[in-house]
């Protein structure tokens, strides 16, 4: 089923042994349009900001707020840190999903191509013939953790009358 990304900002992630955070952000990678990461801000418990894999999350719980995972508390205690504000680098992705023992999903050195939702919020978009909005949101399946669309807020332009 489709839902707003934004939807999913502040759900409870729950490990195997209990809960380890919030959602904070997403990032996506802009060529496959597929989800490669969940923010989650573990502040309360950890201290700081950790990668979660869609490959570890499982069916959200919409009435409860919940987006378990089948991870544990102690294997995001010891998961390599990550600065959210810097790009992720192939190095980085190497040590995590090497630290799950998640597959690569990239073939090669190439670069990586992920954003952040929130960041690339407000960007403008732009058609052939012109400005025609910003992003406002993403729709994302999330059993594949695809995303299907961007949200766009339409450009109102406005004319002074003399």
């Amino acid at each position: 089923m489709l839902h707003s990304v934004k939807s999913l900002e502040g759900f409870s992630i729950g490990a195997a042994d209990g809960t380890i955070g919030k959602v904070k952000d997403f990032y996506f990678d802009v060529e496959a349009w597929v989800f490669r990461y969940v923010v989650a801000n573990t502040n309360v418990w950890l201290g700081r900001e950790v990668l979660l894999s869609p490959q570890s999350i499982g069916q959200a719980d919409w009435e409860g707020k919940v987006l378990p995972v089948t991870i544990t508390k102690e294997q995001v205690k010891n998961s390599p840190s990550i600065d959210t504000d810097e790009p992720i680098s192939r190095q980085y992705e190497s040590s995590y999903l090497g630290y799950y023992g998640y597959p690569y999903y990239w073939g090669g050195t190439e670069d990586a191509h992920l954003r952040s939702c929130n960041a690339v919020m407000g960007y403008h978009i732009h058609a052939r013939d012109g400005d025609i909005g910003h992003v406002k949101g993403f729709l994302a399946d999330d059993y594949l953790w695809s995303v299907h669309f961007s949200v766009r807020q339409r450009t109102v332009r406005a004319s002074v009358l003399a």
